[in-house]
């Protein structure tokens, strides 16, 4: 039933600690909705040079020419609701956490009755690549006194199904 939720691209490297620090030093700001494509003010983002290297120039060739990528940060004991990322064509990701924060959950949900929910925690591995069904319904809770990071390539105009048959086969240059 949440089977197709997520699924960890174990084959591929982690993620480098330029990027890492990249993030938790970038320079956040709130969302803009008609620039970002993102229609919350409950998480803040940084540009990335991430955009610019092999792995997603490679990505952008092979899959699809509209991906990017971008850092998010979610405030210290903070919800990003439930919520699916229908905005922009934006299907599924891959997202890296960037810290390992003791509290911090992303669920997620699918509707078994009016009042009643199966859910399913996402099992992230710090600097380990995630792929992301951002299509269904999910959150993110973090609960501790930091801030959370996460470097997130959108995959636009590719679903899940079709991303991770893409990633089964997906060489490592």
């Amino acid at each position: 039933m949440l089977d197709n939720c997520f699924y960890q691209l174990d084959h591929l490297p982690l993620l480098g600690k330029e990027f890492v620090n990249e993030g938790i030093n970038g320079n956040f700001r709130s969302p803009i909705p008609e620039i970002d494509n993102i229609r919350t003010t409950r998480t803040t983002k940084a540009d990335t040079t991430f955009t610019n290297s092999k792995f997603i120039q490679d990505l952008k060739q092979k899959l699809s020419p509209n991906i990017h990528a971008c850092f998010f940060r979610n405030d210290p004991y903070s919800l990003y609701d439930w919520h699916n990322d229908s905005v922009g064509n934006r299907k599924c990701v891959i997202n890296y956490l960037l810290t390992d924060n003791i509290g911090s959950l992303t669920l997620f949900r699918k509707s078994v009755s009016r009042l009643n929910y199966k859910i399913v925690e996402c099992p992230y591995t710090l600097y380990r690549p995630m792929l992301l069904n951002v299509e269904l319904e999910h959150c993110v809770i973090n609960n501790s006194s930091d801030y959370r990071y996460l470097l997130s390539v959108s995959l636009p105009d590719v679903n899940f199904e079709q991303a991770m048959d893409f990633f089964k086969s997906y060489q490592v240059f």
